[in-house]
């Protein structure tokens, strides 16, 4: 059986991770940092996921049923339906992990990987903590990828990426719920503010997640950016504790999926919703899918048509979908008039079939 290194423990390694350990294969999950760890991510997830993946109470920090979209030039409130829950990435990627334990993957945490060297039958991988041999290797470590820059992929390109500042403030679980509701999460749009991005205020238990992010080409001052909108919601988080800040760059863009026996999935390979900025789904489902796909080729002794079967699968689920998403994302965002356009049809209807269809119709 062929063993397999993934490079990531978050939600897209984890689940590739499990996915392949359930079907025998000896996995190895190399982590840089030792989990639980804190992920600058606004930490929402949709209720199918909650279901799919028995994510327990436990690790939820709040449930909600709808989305806030406040349009900042024409002083719109839309509300939106939408269930999900609220939770810390620290939680779930330690589930999710945990769970690929318990199916068999092995876990080095603390561990960076620092060269690798392809040989006739397979890699040898370089690490902090010594050296690993794998016949395959699934790069699962983010919008930065070590294993792809060392194994000399391109990098994302600048109209590619986008950068998010997210301070993290506390406050009572009274206070929150008065000022934000019990169950809603809220959304800011506007081009003066957040340029091809968003902010927003994600209430777990007892803080908010202040975010704020915008495609790297229309930034004009990341940090007074971010700054203007913790003025707009001054009334929201004032009296609150700051006690984490990070600034994150997430992909807006896919790049290459597949090289000879390396396999990129979620943040890696650019799954990231380019209108509205959800990963995490993505990031599991291209984990399972890669899996799937990888069981498939091997059993069949078709190891020459992996890329095709997974471009394939990813495709049908949902490839197709985040492509029309980025192609029509320059002009969603391109005034507030397309912006407010945008928040209607969102009202009703899901991001997918507003950029399938939907957006096109005028």
């Amino acid at each position: 059986m062929d063993s397999i290194i993934i490079v990531g423990a978050g939600p897209a390694g984890s689940t590739c991770a499990e996915t392949l350990a359930k079907n025998g294969f000896q996995v190895t999950i190399i982590e840089k940092e030792k989990l639980p760890r804190y992920k600058a991510c606004g930490g929402a997830i949709p209720k199918e996921m909650l279901d799919k993946f028995k994510i327990p109470s436990e690790i939820i920090q709040r449930y909600f049923n709808s989305l806030t979209l406040h349009h900042i030039a024409n002083n719109i409130v839309i509300d939106r339906k939408g269930e999900g829950a609220i939770l810390w990435r620290s939680d779930l990627d330690a589930f999710l992990t945990q769970r690929a334990s318990n199916s068999g993957a092995r876990l080095e945490e603390n561990t960076s990987v620092t060269n690798i060297i392809r040989k006739k039958t397979g890699f040898e991988i370089k690490t902090t903590k010594g050296d690993f041999k794998s016949d395959w290797i699934i790069a699962a470590d983010g919008v930065n990828s070590t294993v792809l820059r060392l194994c000399g992929w391109r990098k994302f390109l600048r109209n590619e990426l986008a950068l998010t500042i997210t301070h993290e403030i506390a406050l009572s679980k009274q206070i929150i719920e008065k000022r934000l509701g019990s169950d809603q999460l809220h959304i800011y749009f506007g081009k003066q503010y957040f340029g091809t991005g968003y902010g927003w205020l994600f209430p777990k238990k007892d803080v908010i997640s202040v975010g704020w992010g915008c495609r790297l080409p229309d930034i004009r001052n990341s940090n007074q950016q971010f700054q203007e909108f913790t003025e707009m919601v001054h009334d929201q988080i004032k009296g609150g504790k700051l006690i984490k800040k990070a600034a994150h760059l997430v992909p807006v863009g896919v790049r290459s999926i597949y090289r000879d026996r390396i396999i990129a999935i979620g943040d890696a390979a650019g799954f990231v919703d380019p209108l509205s900025g959800k990963g995490i789904p993505y990031a599991c489902l291209s984990g399972i899918i890669a899996g799937q796909v990888l069981k498939k080729a091997i059993d069949k002794n078709k190891l020459d048509e992996f890329k095709e079967l997974y471009e394939k699968k990813l495709t049908q689920a949902f490839l197709t979908a985040l492509i029309a998403k980025r192609d029509i994302q320059p002009e969603v965002y391109g005034s507030d008039e397309n912006i407010l356009r945008f928040m209607k049809l969102w009202q009703n209807h899901r991001s997918t079939e507003i950029a399938m269809s939907l957006w096109k119709n005028k």
